[in-house]
């Protein structure tokens, strides 16, 4: 080849084939960091996301309350509640020695004197818990709220806490003990090591107070025991904490090179406080906690970060792999080229290749392509019979509700009947008292026309009394003339107190039941039901029972929802109190992203999310928000491994199909190819041995298609040629076999046929005076 064809040749190899490769390399490659961009930013809120615990609970204050609160109501509703506080208290002993100091008092108020550490001053011990007892109650009655004006003890009382306890002590603080686990906090009470700080814990079978000392405060317990727990169930993202005084740390890897990476990054954001970082190995997330206190999680990259020429490897394979695909098309269009040199066996090789491996191609892809909306499908129906079982758990909700409402109308009816409009008897009142209480309500009231209060408890506001008693005048629709009544109570002052006959209207759309009703500043349910005549002509008094929000989500998920979580369901469900993130659930431990997206259904009403991670495994998202209860979610954690195994027998059977596909084909190839060749094998020999002149032979028959015509054929010929070969050696025979030689003379000849004989002759004669002739 010449040089200059030689440049040319390699040209077009350049502009051709390698320089589109080289292209798709680098938009490969810029595609793949483009990725990684996107996979930083959204693990950039991941890692903020995860720090967020060990940023909440890293000073003690947090941590003791989240600690103490979890573990003791786990124990408290337990089934047997004594023993394993006991049990708890002497581990507690053992891991942090004598840093803390119980005191436990029985449900009637009396210090249970096995498990308390605190001798004598029972007045005082009784008289804390008596004050815990009415703090709690208002503020699970104030729903987490609690006005600053809002007293429940009394300054004699505080005076004496505050003289066994601290005189830092105050009522304020002891509310903090009744909040949710991540809103309360332990309070500061003394400036004496041996009871620095106070915790307590008031609950249905015991009630415990904690006195905290000083020595505990300085050993960080909440980071440790926070890092702990979440590195060892989060294999990929980890948590530490470093401490710039001291230089002491917590949660770093075992490796002495990565650890010195993550903290030279500590050390950047101590100067810089940049707080999301992407050093050589790790992405990494610090927030400072306090002065002397960095927080940080921590991912390393190649765990989540693509390698952008591995990326690019990936691209560009398929890319190579379709341009074979493409050469080796236009080579089998070139074999129509009568010089292609192939053999007749790989000819039909790739005919029945290209026969058979194009539609196998297309059922491969056709494959694929069922196997992606199998999936899809299967994602969308198992989200829709997550959100029916959601559903089905809202209506138990209202079905549990009616189930109260006709506990409490049942019996209110059936004295109704009995009594009419007829005041009941006092043992009655009592009867219904205590159904009533049985039923753990916020507050209740039985009024009747003139103000009289049979039953009350935490019934203050006189306004919604008022209102009542408006109501029973209302319903017998006799206003006016028991208005002219100025004992009673005045039109002006219904009037000028907001009570018109179109407020009281709504109370009769929710007689009998219980409903969502703001009686003043209450936020909850209430039942209303009329004591007289059934028909609501004639009235003696009304009935109002009220329940907090969380009260009937407590009630329904201790009754209902704990039942139906004791079936078979396939995943985890649950049900969550926003207000105070209060959860009845399968799924052990609550994870902050799933806090996350209840809050999101909580806003849109309904949310799905085909790939929700918790605890490193995917699953399919369902929530609900509950039509019936207000502030509340509904949740169904479905795993995709699930519905990715149910496809799996089906990928298998398709492998196993397409095998034995692949496998006949081969098996047609070989035995089919071979026949067709083997009498074309068998005249290519048989030529063979007639170039050399070999015809003692003839071709055995195999068929009688057209090439079985094509070898008799052939012996035909080799019969002819055998025949043709016996004559030519005759006529060689007649030839003189040497030249002549004789005296001085000698001669040569020689006969050439034309064919494979001919006619003429000829010899030597010897003449008679010695000379030769011809």
């Amino acid at each position: 080849m010449k040089p200059k064809d030689l440049l040319l040749n390699l040209s077009k190899l350049i502009v051709f084939f390698l320089l589109p490769i080289l292209i798709l390399w680098f938009s490969s490659r810029f595609i793949a960091e483009y990725q990684n961009q996107k996979i930083i930013e959204t693990y950039s809120s991941l890692l903020e996301s995860e720090i967020g615990p060990l940023f909440k609970f890293h000073q003690d204050k947090e941590f003791f309350h989240f600690y103490f609160s979890n573990k003791l109501k786990k124990i408290d509703q337990s089934d047997h509640p004594e023993k394993k506080l006991s049990l708890f208290l002497k581990k507690i002993k053992e891991t942090f020695a004598d840093s803390f100091n119980f005191i436990v008092w029985r449900p009637n108020g009396k210090v249970h004197k096995e498990f308390t550490q605190i001798k004598g001053y029972k007045y005082i011990l009784k008289k804390m818990f008596a004050s815990l007892k009415k703090v709690k109650k208002r503020v699970e009655k104030q729903n987490n709220y609690y006005s600053e004006d809002d007293k429940e003890i009394s300054p004699t009382s505080i005076k004496l806490l505050r003289s066994y306890f601290g005189r830092f002590l105050l009522e304020k603080q002891l509310r903090n003990f009744f909040l949710n686990s991540r809103l309360g906090k332990t309070a500061t009470i003394s400036e004496q090591d041996n009871k620095r700080q106070f915790w307590a814990y008031v609950g249905k079978h015991f009630s415990v107070g904690v006195v905290i000392k000083s020595q505990i405060l300085k050993k960080r317990i909440g980071p440790r025991l926070i890092i702990q727990k979440h590195n060892s169930q989060e294999p990929q993202i980890r948590l530490g904490y470093l401490s710039p005084t001291s230089f002491r740390y917590f949660g770093l890897p075992r490796s002495m090179q990565a650890r010195q990476e993550l903290l030279l990054e500590a050390a950047k954001f101590e100067n810089f406080s940049n707080g999301f970082q992407v050093s050589k190995n790790f992405l990494i997330y610090l927030r400072k906690a306090s002065p002397d206190l960095i927080v940080f999680s921590y991912i390393p990259k190649n765990s989540v970060l693509i390698e952008p020429s591995h990326e690019a490897a990936k691209i560009i394979f398929p890319f190579i792999k379709w341009l074979c695909i493409a050469i080796f098309i236009f080579y089998c269009y070139n074999l129509t080229n009568r010089n292609a040199g192939l053999s007749i066996r790989f000819r039909l090789f790739l005919i029945i290749l290209i026969a058979n491996g194009i539609p196998l191609a297309m059922l491969i892809s056709s494959g694929l392509s069922y196997f992606s909306s199998q999936k899809t499908l299967l994602v969308m129906d198992q989200q829709q019979k997550s959100l029916n079982m959601l559903r089905d758990m809202d209506f138990r909700f209202a079905a549990e509700t009616n189930k109260l409402a006709n506990l409490l109308n049942g019996n209110i009816s059936r004295l109704n009947k009995k009594y009419k409009a007829t005041p009941w008897p006092e043992n009655e009142l009592a009867k219904l008292h205590k159904l009533i209480q049985k039923q753990n309500p916020d507050s209740y009231i039985l009024l009747d026309k003139n103000g009289r209060e049979f039953l009350e408890m935490d019934f203050k506001q006189n306004l919604i009394k008022d209102y009542l008693q408006a109501y029973l005048l209302h319903i017998e629709n006799q206003q006016k003339k028991q208005l002219q009544n100025k004992n009673l109570i005045s039109e002006a002052l219904l009037v000028g107190k907001g009570i018109v006959s179109a407020g009281l209207v709504m109370i009769t759309y929710h007689l009998n039941k219980i409903s969502r009703q703001a009686f003043g500043t209450h936020r909850g349910y209430a039942f209303v039901k009329l004591l007289g005549q059934e028909n609501h002509k004639q009235n003696w008094a009304i009935l109002v029972v009220r329940w907090g929000i969380n009260e009937l989500l407590t009630r329904y998920g201790e009754n209902s929802f704990k039942s139906f979580l004791q079936k078979d369901i396939p995943g985890y469900v649950g049900l969550m109190d926003l207000t105070t993130e209060k959860t009845f659930t399968n799924l052990s431990g609550l994870h902050l992203n799933l806090i996350k997206e209840c809050r999101k259904a909580g806003r849109e009403k309904i949310l799905f999310n085909n790939n929700f991670i918790l605890k490193n495994r995917k699953y399919v998202l369902a929530a609900l928000a509950s039509e019936n209860a207000e502030n509340a979610v509904f949740f169904c954690l479905y795993p995709l491994p699930r519905i990715e195994n149910k496809l799996l027998s089906q990928r298998t059977r398709v492998v196993i199909f397409l095998s034995l596909v692949i496998i006949l084909l081969f098996y047609i190839r070989s035995f089919f190819s071979g026949k067709l060749i083997e009498p074309v094998s068998e005249l290519r020999n048989g030529l063979n041995n007639i170039q050399k002149g070999n015809f003692d032979f003839s071709l055995k028959k195999e068929s009688n298609d057209e090439l079985g015509e094509l070898i008799d054929l052939f012996n035909s010929a080799n019969k002819s040629l055998k025949e043709l070969s016996f004559g030519t050696t005759v006529q060689k025979s007649l030839f003189p076999e040497n030249d002549f030689v004789a005296n001085n003379f000698q001669l040569f000849g020689k006969s050439v046929f034309m064919t494979k004989m001919g006619g003429d002759y000829f010899d030597y004669v010897v003449s008679r005076n010695g000379a030769s002739e011809p």
